[in-house]
């Protein structure tokens, strides 16, 4: 992000710079494992300060010269990212009206099955 040279910085605001960041398909790869390799640091995040994760970056800095005259820079800490399967979210849980209706349309089949031998076996006889 870079301000106009004439833009002056207001006393008393915060700035503040926000961007949403995607999981690479080698990201996607490595998590095949079910293994984060890194721990984001402290300060960085809800879900990234101290949580398991992909870094999202290398390294963060803010450069900036103040009074055109002193340059300066602040290192940022390192956020991390989780990668998560949208396929496995949607999966249904056991039990549930699902299973209840499978389980109910079993017992339905099973009892016709067992109504035609048995008609057929008086048949039979």
């Amino acid at each position: 992000m870079k301000f106009p040279d004439t833009y002056i910085l207001e006393d008393g605001w915060e700035y503040k710079l926000t961007a949403t960041i995607k999981p690479t398909k080698d990201a996607y790869a490595e998590y095949k494992g079910k293994v984060y390799p890194h721990v984001g640091d402290k300060n960085t995040g809800q879900t990234s300060s101290e949580q398991e994760g992909f870094y999202c970056n290398d390294k963060a800095n803010l450069d900036y010269v103040l009074n055109d005259t002193e340059k300066s820079q602040i290192e940022y800490p390192k956020p991390v990212i989780q990668v998560t399967d949208k396929r496995m979210e949607k999966l249904p849980e056991t039990g549930g009206q699902g299973t209840t209706w499978n389980y109910r349309i079993g017992v339905l089949l099973l009892i016709i099955a067992i109504a035609m031998m048995y008609s057929k076996r008086k048949e039979v006889e």
